[in-house]
């Protein structure tokens, strides 16, 4: 028997994504300074919001962070949104790199790489609260 989509779980993780896009927004007005931070909440969002997606397909989400790991099922029942997952894949690092003094093995995340993918994010979010509708 399938899995029934769970609403509260999927509405419940948007919830919490919607919170980390508050925060990128404060962060963005602010501007270099809080890149490091804006970025974190980036890659926190985006991985709300597979999380939500996961939920709605009647999946509890895992408990991993590798927001390729995420897309990856995501996809497996929303097909369509293959393209924009795989925008945003790359930013899982930002989960880390934003948050623990950084040894210069790995780029920090830069105020337009989070202006190309903050959207991107909003846009999945969108999509998210549009399958639960359905």
């Amino acid at each position: 028997m399938p899995k029934l989509p769970n609403k509260h779980s999927a509405q419940s993780w948007i919830a919490k994504a919607d919170e980390d896009i508050y925060a990128v927004n404060l962060c963005l007005t602010a501007g270099e300074e809080a890149t490091n931070v804006a970025a974190f909440h980036t890659q926190q969002a985006a991985e709300k919001v597979l999380k939500a997606l996961i939920a709605a397909a009647g999946t509890e989400p895992p408990h991993v962070h590798d927001l390729a790991e995420l897309a990856e099922l995501v996809t497996a029942k929303f097909p369509a949104m293959r393209a924009l997952t795989v925008e945003i894949e790359g930013i899982t690092s930002w989960a880390v790199v934003t948050r623990y003094p950084n040894r210069g093995d790995t780029p920090l995340p830069t105020l337009s790489e989070i202006e190309t993918v903050f959207p991107l994010i909003k846009q999945l979010r969108a999509l998210a609260a549009a399958a639960l509708n359905d």
